[in-house]
């Protein structure tokens, strides 16, 4: 795939990465025929090829249907940072069930705020989070089914899957994010795979993000803006590095080892890792673009002139 960029303002379209539409089979089963042993995802040290993210996707599109989860219906994310929330993300959209990406620091009235919003037929946890799962589990509108991850989860993973794909239209809804909820109550903001895809696209056109190259993020998983840093590579045939959590001290280090081109983040990340002491090493670093926001407008040109 040759470097892709938008012509005369035009935006990206699904031909334009070699697909006929913005859905996750439509791109990730693509890219997977193309680079199927090509690192897609290393997330919090776990790597996954593209091959394995369409294998194991395909094996929670099934293991959904066995909850009686069909298109509409509700998938709840409620974990940390790792391999199997993007699983179900994926796996949820195969079959046109819309996903919700629960906060993963919620709990009591907002946790069952957020839970309700999303209708979950079924909700994906960890064992940090199972307690507080459980202790709402009464308050929730729908009977709804707790996964847990765990050693039987990652059997089921593992199963050959006879999904047959219905992702319904790129325009229907497919993916819950949530307000902050600084205001009031989280809202949650509907969005279709079309234009998450989308937005991806103009991303890889912005980030010129090439064939191969590596992106590094630490941004949660249930925040709306990790989804370009999730997708856009897909849509390249690139990686994503996911750091479990944003550590200033380790950060550098990171991008070094994974050759990263790109870093995607807050700009409170790109302040404190700027406010980190001076390393010869500063301007060596892989890196091609920052993207952050907000950053002070008077400190561009400082941090292109620290880091190269």
């Amino acid at each position: 795939m040759a470097q892709i960029h938008s012509v005369r303002g035009k935006p990206l379209g699904p031909s334009d990465f070699g697909v006929d539409r913005f859905t996750v089979p439509a791109v990730l089963d693509r890219r997977a025929q193309q680079y199927p042993d090509r690192v897609m995802m290393s997330i919090a040290g776990t790597e996954v090829t593209f091959e394995q993210m369409r294998r194991r996707s395909r094996a929670v599109a099934d293991l959904l249907r066995e909850f009686g989860v069909g298109r509409g219906d509700g998938v709840a994310l409620f974990t940390g940072t790792c391999p199997e929330w993007v699983y179900f993300w994926l796996g949820a959209a195969r079959i046109g069930a819309v996903s919700a990406a629960v906060n993963a620091a919620n709990k009591g009235d907002f946790l069952v705020h957020t839970l309700r919003l999303s209708r979950a037929k079924v909700i994906l946890t960890d064992a940090e989070r199972r307690a507080r799962v459980d202790e709402v589990a009464d308050r929730l509108d729908a009977v709804t089914d707790i996964v847990v991850l765990d050693d039987s989860l990652s059997h089921a993973l593992m199963r050959e899957a006879g999904c047959v794909d219905d992702p319904g239209e790129p325009d229907e809804v497919g993916a819950l994010f949530y307000t902050s909820g600084t205001t009031g109550p989280s809202k949650a903001v509907a969005t279709s795979w079309n234009y998450l895809f989308s937005v991806a696209a103009t991303v890889v056109s912005s980030w010129e993000l090439r064939p191969g190259e590596a992106l590094w993020t630490a941004m949660p998983l249930f925040h709306l803006s990790a989804a370009p840093s999730v997708l856009a590579p897909m849509l390249t045939g690139g990686t994503t590095v996911l750091a479990q959590s944003f550590h200033p001290g380790q950060v550098w280090d990171d991008i070094r080892a994974h050759d990263a081109v790109g870093f995607a983040g807050a700009g409170a990340m790109v302040s404190m890792l700027y406010n980190l002491p001076a390393d010869p090493r500063d301007a060596q670093l892989p890196l091609r673009f920052i993207s952050a926001a907000p950053i002070d407008a008077g400190s561009y040109h400082d941090i292109e002139k620290r880091y190269g």
